[in-house]
């Protein structure tokens, strides 16, 4: 028998006398230089954590207003005339965020995909500010209406990278 193949039970020695054993050793301390490292460690200044990136903020950024505009069509009953092209561009907006969320994600994104995310994140900002301060609807819409375009122009240029790597690692 050689020393890579299991021995068996009958040949190993009982479970018991092994923990017999273990529990009849000393209970050793950490030595104090172990210590004085840890505390240095501690003490010394947080480490920078690293840049994720714009995409998540831009995410949460995307259900926080998509949640805020749900709470103000709730809201306000008077303006139920631009309801329905406020609710119709939500529900684009819902369709190419889940579009997007449901494809594969390519890690580094091009400077033109980059501009997007933080144009759709700022117009997310503008979104939330009009909503705190109950400005004019149309307003709101024109601004829904820009943030749904370039979320489809986005879905779009990342659907084109993704193919053309897609077909360089192929070919």
């Amino acid at each position: 028998m050689s020393d890579h193949e299991p021995r068996a039970p009958s040949d190993a020695p009982g479970e018991a006398e092994v923990n017999e054993a273990l529990n009849a050793l000393p209970e050793l301390g950490a030595p104090d230089r172990l210590w004085d490292g840890v505390r240095r460690r501690i003490d010394a200044a947080p480490a920078k954590r690293p840049r994720r990136g714009f995409a998540p903020v831009a995410v949460a950024a995307s259900v926080l207003l998509a949640a805020a505009l749900g709470v103000l069509l709730a809201i306000e009953p008077a303006n139920r005339a631009t309801a329905p092209d406020i609710t119709a561009l939500l529900e684009r907006s819902r369709a190419v965020e889940a579009e997007r969320r449901a494809t594969p994600v390519v890690l580094s994104p091009s400077g033109v995909e980059r501009v997007l995310q933080v144009r759709i994140g700022g117009i997310d900002a503008l979104l939330n500010e009009q909503l705190l301060q109950g400005t004019d609807p149309g307003a709101r819409q024109a601004l829904l209406r820009e943030r749904v375009e370039l979320m489809e122009d986005l879905k779009h240029i990342e659907r084109y990278r993704r193919n053309e790597l897609f077909q360089q690692a192929v070919f």
